[in-house]
C-alpha cells in the first residue's frame, strides 16, 4: 500500500540512492535536510511503501514571496522509483503538491524539467502548466 507522508530526517539515505538512481542531473541535490524539514517554506512529501517499507517517491515545493508575482511555489526533485514507474505516481505527487501550494494560497507554481524526460512534461502540460517561451540560467557558486 503506498501512501503521501511528510519527509523526515531519517529519509535522507534513501533519498539519495534513489536520486542517484533515478534523476537526470550530474548530481544529487545538495541539500541540509535539517533546515528544509523545519523551514516552514518547505515542503517534502514521500510517497511510502508501507508494505515494503521503502520510499517509492518523492516531490519537494518551497515558497517564496516576490514583490512582482506574490507567494510562489517552485516544485523540485519530484522522482519516482522505477519499480513504482509508470503506474501514476508520477502525476499523483505532483497532484499533491499543488494541493498544497493551494493550501498555501500561492499565487503561481514554478517548475523545470529535462526537455528528455518526456513523460514528466506530459504529466506537467496536462496539470495545466504552461511551458514558458524563456532561457532559464544557473551560475553556480561553490
Amino acid at each position: 500500500m503506498l501512501e503521501f507522508r511528510d519527509l523526515k530526517i531519517e529519509d535522507e539515505q534513501e533519498l539519495l540512492v534513489l536520486w542517484k538512481a533515478r534523476l537526470t542531473a550530474s548530481r544529487s541535490p545538495q541539500w541540509d535536510i535539517n533546515l528544509f524539514v523545519s523551514d516552514s517554506n518547505c515542503r517534502g512529501v514521500v510517497l511510502e511503501d508501507k508494505t515494503k517499507g521503502k520510499i517509492a517517491g518523492f516531490g519537494a515545493i518551497i515558497f517564496y514571496q516576490t514583490p512582482m508575482d506574490g507567494l510562489t511555489g517552485t516544485i523540485q526533485e519530484v522522482v519516482v522509483s522505477g519499480e513504482y514507474s509508470g503506474q501514476g505516481w508520477g502525476r499523483k505527487l505532483i497532484e499533491e503538491l499543488i494541493a498544497i501550494a493551494r493550501q498555501k494560497k500561492a499565487a503561481s507554481i514554478w517548475l523545470t524539467s529535462n526537455n528528455k524526460r518526456a513523460e514528466a512534461i506530459h504529466i506537467y502540460l496536462t496539470e495545466g502548466f504552461i511551458k514558458k517561451d524563456t532561457n532559464f540560467f544557473v551560475k553556480e557558486l561553490n
